[in-house]
């Protein structure tokens, strides 16, 4: 909703949408204002849910939603629009995995060289794949780049596009005039991260592992995988 310019969904989507295991009072006062009764939402809301009060003392008062949603800190406006670039990127990289593309470069993707244990600093993007190309892919000596998008973003045509025409978003629909502080460039990052330097040992029935993840990637996926659970 930040991204499209709906700011009212934004605060309202905040106000009304809760997670699971919520307290009973927090769920009601959520219904409260999708019925559109704030007064009663907010001698609801519990004082620990501070921000969803302050947006209602605003709207209460009049305010405009932009200043409702600038009642919250700036890193958690920010984290909105950063988890929505997430979700995109999942999108990607799911569809790379449903068409089996995770290793097989294609012709416009961005290849970054992974050369004794770093990153290179640029990817490379490929006008035509080449077999040396499949080579350093298939061995891991390059990796693809998958997009986060954002306002400086290029897309290749194919997955890329296909998902955010789902969104219905455009690379300059992350520049947000009303609210600059949440416009967000864009990046890539890798669809397939290595793991390094992992070693294991079994102590009393339990496991003790080690390994080394680079920045950005979790540590919980990773023991997912290994623990299939």
């Amino acid at each position: 909703a930040l991204v499209k310019g709906d700011f009212a969904k934004a605060v309202y989507s905040y106000l009304s949408e809760g997670g699971k295991g919520e307290r009973d009072d927090v769920r009601e006062a959520r219904e409260k204002v999708k019925e559109g009764n704030l007064k009663e939402a907010l001698t609801l809301f519990p004082k620990v849910f501070s921000y969803e009060r302050r947006m209602i003392e605003k709207l209460l008062k009049g305010k405009d939603y932009v200043k409702c949603l600038r009642t919250m800190p700036i890193y958690l406006r920010k984290l909105f629009v950063h988890a929505y670039q997430s979700f995109i990127f999942n999108g990607i990289l799911s569809e790379r995995l449903r068409e089996k593309t995770m290793k097989e470069p294609l012709n416009g993707d961005r290849i970054l060289p992974y050369e004794d244990g770093k990153f290179g600093n640029r990817p490379i993007k490929m006008v035509e794949v080449n077999d040396t190309v499949f080579k350093r892919v298939e061995s891991c000596d390059a990796y693809i780049m998958g997009l986060i998008p954002g306002y400086e973003s290029e897309l290749r045509e194919g997955v890329e596009s296909k998902i955010l025409d789902e969104e219905g978003v455009k690379p300059e629909d992350f520049v947000i005039p009303e609210m600059p502080e949440c416009s967000a460039k864009g990046t890539l990052r890798t669809l397939l991260a290595p793991v390094k330097e992992v070693d294991y040992d079994f102590n009393d029935e339990r496991v003790l592992l080690n390994f080394f993840l680079f920045k950005g990637c979790y540590a919980t996926s990773f023991l997912r995988e290994i623990m299939k659970n």
